[in-house]
């Protein structure tokens, strides 16, 4: 990777530590939430349109005609200077009705791709007019370019899986080890907020997240019963991050610390909780390791993962909507993993 790409991806880390005090991001930190005009332009000058299949083409093009607004205005671009670009080019109003339209999404899981333009599209989401887009259509579209370019960056910077003997993972295929967690995450987060509903009235809503509403979108599942809170990108990165970290080490033996990690984590970035709590949940699990099967000459195969992290979480805390959603987002996300229709 470049130097500007490491300089991008030390800033995003800090970013996430300083908010929610987990080390264990800088691990977590994965290839699409750091990918920048440089490896988009390589990505964009192989057969991109031979690889996936959209429904409106023409979200590709707005993504080469960022590409190329990013050459003209290499640093943050402002508002007026995007007003005095479209006055003087008339033919890029079709392209300005796509940014306009992903202004929209911007943030949204599986748009990273648009990161390293946000400036640009900012700048433009105040402008009225131009064409009538379908923002579901077009988020659908961005997502499949961003699997795309994300296999693409992993495939020419050689990310690999870590050298591990196939006896440290659970019995079955890595697909199966991926849908087994998931499985566990949905039913234990399910219960715990199904339980917090019924204990305050909300029947309603008890009934949808037993039924699976936590891995559905909003609009058929939670949506029905909570309004969308306003979530900003660096929620968004952390829950990527988490759902990188849970999909690339899906060992069953980590399932309870993956549970208390996005719990604590999610809560952490709502302010449901407090960096303290945070910090202190992490020094748990440093105090836990125990090294010395390691150093008695064996492979650590009998060491537990399961930590209490002492910290007592409210009914209130759990059906907090900015971490529903949040939440809603990273099992929706494990679940495309699983079943990409």
């Amino acid at each position: 990777m470049t130097n500007t790409i490491l300089s991008d991806l030390t800033q995003d880390v800090k970013n996430l530590y300083l908010k929610t005090s987990v080390r264990e991001i800088e691990d977590q930190f994965i290839i699409l939430s750091a990918a920048n005009v440089s490896e988009i332009g390589r990505w964009l000058k192989g057969p991109v349109s031979d690889r996936v299949s959209l429904q409106d083409p023409a979200v590709l093009n707005a993504i080469r005609f960022l590409e190329e607004l990013r050459k003209k205005y290499p640093t943050k671009v402002s508002s007026s200077e995007m007003s005095f670009y479209f006055v003087n080019n008339p033919k890029s109003a079709t392209d300005l009705s796509y940014l306009m339209a992903f202004s929209k999404v911007l943030g949204m899981p599986g748009t990273e791709i648009l990161t390293p333009y946000n400036d640009i599209i900012k700048s433009t989401g105040h402008f009225t007019g131009g064409l009538d887009l379908d923002p579901e259509t077009i988020l659908s579209d961005l997502q499949i370019l961003q699997e795309d370019l994300t296999g693409q960056v992993e495939q020419q910077t050689k990310v690999r899986e870590p050298s591990r003997p196939a006896a440290d993972w659970s019995a079955g295929t890595k697909k199966q080890q991926q849908s087994a967690m998931f499985g566990h995450l949905l039913r234990t987060f399910s219960e715990e907020i199904a339980s917090a509903a019924d204990t305050n009235g909300l029947d309603g809503l008890a009934d949808v997240i037993r039924n699976g509403a936590l891995a559905r979108t909003p609009n058929v599942g939670i949506g029905k019963y909570i309004s969308q809170p306003s979530l900003n990108d660096r929620q968004w990165k952390l829950v990527f991050n988490l759902v990188s970290r849970i999909e690339k080490y899906p060992d069953s033996k980590l399932q309870n610390h993956y549970h208390d990690l996005v719990e604590m984590s999610l809560l952490t970035a709502t302010d449901q909780l407090t960096p303290e709590d945070m910090m202190r949940f992490v020094d748990k699990v440093e105090e836990s390791k125990d090294f010395s099967s390691y150093m008695e000459g064996n492979d650590g195969d009998d060491a537990s993962y399961d930590v209490d992290h002492g910290v007592e979480i409210l009914n209130d805390q759990r059906l907090n909507p900015s971490y529903l959603y949040l939440l809603n987002g990273l099992l929706s996300i494990m679940y495309r993993g699983i079943d990409p229709r």
